[in-house]
């Protein structure tokens, strides 16, 4: 049996390199949502990431699918 040994690796350490700051997509339109605003979508999938954007920044949400639109609407009620 083979007995599994670490080898030196190949990596340089550098100090004081800056880490950007992790906004993603959703994140960064629900922080552009204004208290009262809604997003319509086609489908739910987005409708789901929204919504769960807005939920991770603090907001309080509502999501409903309109019948007469054809579509799911997101709401960014407080927060």
């Amino acid at each position: 049996m083979e007995s599994l040994q670490a080898k030196e690796a190949d990596l340089t350490i550098e100090s004081g390199i800056e880490l950007p700051p992790e906004v993603g997509y959703w994140k960064g339109q629900a922080m552009r949502m204004q208290v009262g605003d809604s997003v319509l979508f086609k489908q739910e999938t987005p409708a789901m990431s929204l919504r769960y954007a807005l939920i991770h920044i603090g907001a309080k949400v509502a999501k409903r699918y309109m019948r007469n639109e054809k579509g799911w609407r997101v709401w960014r009620l407080e927060g």
